[in-house]
């Protein structure tokens, strides 16, 4: 089952796009109470909570990672044996 594009919120307050939500109907989906955020509440989502509000949280990581990773901000994985 595909998903409209648009941002999605849990009960509990995650965000994600239609990539990155449970699947529709899977057990998360469902005890997660997973639905679309109307777009008339985006506005306000920004204003009060920060533009960070109405992004994707995946998406957003992604985005954070690969610009530090440009700019050399890397921290180096710890090597364990």
């Amino acid at each position: 089952m595909s998903l409209p594009a648009g941002l999605y919120w849990s009960e509990q307050g995650e965000r994600a796009c239609q990539d990155h939500t449970p699947y529709p109907g899977s057990d998360s989906w469902r005890s997660g109470r997973w639905a679309p955020v109307p777009a008339v509440a985006m506005p306000e989502l920004a204003r009060t909570h920060g533009a960070d509000a109405v992004l994707c949280e995946t998406c957003a990581a992604k985005a954070r990672n690969e610009s530090n990773a440009s700019k050399g901000r890397v921290r180096p994985r710890k090597v364990t044996q």
